[in-house]
């Protein structure tokens, strides 16, 4: 919901400001992991470890990640879109996003390797470390050199906040922007996807047919993530470099698909409780995913000349899709992981048709 307004508060922050203050909530969501799990290793029930304080101290820090996320992304659109020219725009996005997708290599190794060998607490509080790390060297970021300065409303520094959310309004209701905007929320249902059903899928199909103990499950799921990761990097590596020199409204069309695909193979693998299909389909969530992000990024920089609002529009609209997928596990009840893959396959169906209803014609 802070998408909403970021816009009206992006003007009273530098970018450093920004970036600094949303990876602070994001390393403040990490320690209320460490500190969960380490109350729960050791079975306490009192003071910080009060079953009270820690529902308390885990809805605050997502409140915090999730407001806070609105304004670092913002930011980081902005930014890049900035530094980029006309000419290098989806290779900056892609390599963007390629370089964050290695923290998903490092995460993932974690996983298979600390929690195969250790337990949470010590993986929680690994991140930690690292999260805050990143809050440090986020001080040491540069003004971008504004090659291709954002476009913004006119008279924008004296809009009021009512006038910002009524721009925002009228956005999503102009029809040129459809296309990219169902192209979002796909991309937030995928997301939430994997997000909130991948590890534990797995991990069905894992017991299902009896592979290992909880440690070796644990280091499997960690392989999927791993896979999943490389795949980030070599799109966004690869899929930056296209969007500089082909068509981008077809190559915005093959992300889709190649995320659909992913779904496809993981509904085989659970339909005949497999792992090697799970591997792949990892693979395939990880090259649509940073994929789909390049072309959402350079598709705003490209054809909309990086308008301030769609930055937003692009996180408010995402975090719906993955809104939804997460309520999809929190509501639906069912033990059967093929029920929760057919709802998102449909789901994904859906906004895909109407994708294509409104992309623009060749």
């Amino acid at each position: 919901m802070t998408s909403l307004i970021a816009p009206y508060f992006q003007k009273k922050l530098s970018t450093k400001s920004a970036l600094i203050i949303g990876a602070a909530c994001h390393v403040a969501f990490v320690f209320a992991g460490a500190l969960t799990t380490f109350c729960n290793k050791y079975d306490l029930h009192y003071g910080f470890c009060n079953p009270s304080f820690i529902l308390f101290f885990n809805i605050t820090s997502d409140v915090c990640l999730g407001s806070r996320a609105a304004f670092l992304w913002l930011s980081q659109g902005i930014y890049v879109n900035e530094c980029a020219d006309e000419n290098t725009k989806g290779s900056f996005y892609g390599t963007f996003w390629s370089i964050l997708q290695t923290s998903q290599i490092f995460s993932s190794a974690l996983a298979a390797f600390v929690l195969g060998g250790t337990d949470e607490v010590i993986f929680y509080s690994l991140l930690v470390v690292f999260g805050f790390a990143s809050v440090v060297m986020f001080n040491f970021v540069q003004s971008s050199t504004k090659n291709n300065p954002t476009q913004q409303p006119e008279n924008e520094e004296n809009q009021s906040l009512g006038e910002v959310l009524k721009d925002f309004s009228k956005l999503l209701q102009e029809q040129k922007y459809y296309f990219l905007l169902f192209g979002i929320i796909f991309s937030g249902i995928a997301i939430g996807c994997y997000i909130s059903f991948l590890a534990s899928g797995v991990d069905e199909i894992l017991r299902s047919s009896g592979e290992g103990d909880n440690n070796q499950i644990h280091k499997n799921i960690g392989y999927v993530f791993l896979v999943l990761s490389f795949g980030e990097i070599a799109s966004g590596l690869s899929m930056g470099r296209l969007a500089d020199i082909h068509d981008k409204i077809k190559l915005f069309t093959i992300t889709i698909l190649l995320y659909e695909a992913a779904l496809l193979l993981i509904f085989f693998a659970c339909f005949f409780n497999s792992y090697p299909p799970a591997l792949l389909g990892g693979l395939f969530f990880g090259f649509g995913d940073a994929a789909l992000e390049t072309m959402n990024s350079s598709l705003i920089g490209f054809m909309f000349k990086g308008r301030q609002e769609l930055f937003s529009a692009y996180r408010f609209l995402q975090n719906i899709g993955m809104a939804y997928s997460a309520l999809l596990n929190v509501f639906i009840p069912t033990g059967n992981p093929l029920f929760y893959l057919i709802l998102f396959g449909g789901s994904m169906l859906t906004i895909h048709t109407l994708y294509n209803k409104y992309k623009p014609l060749d």
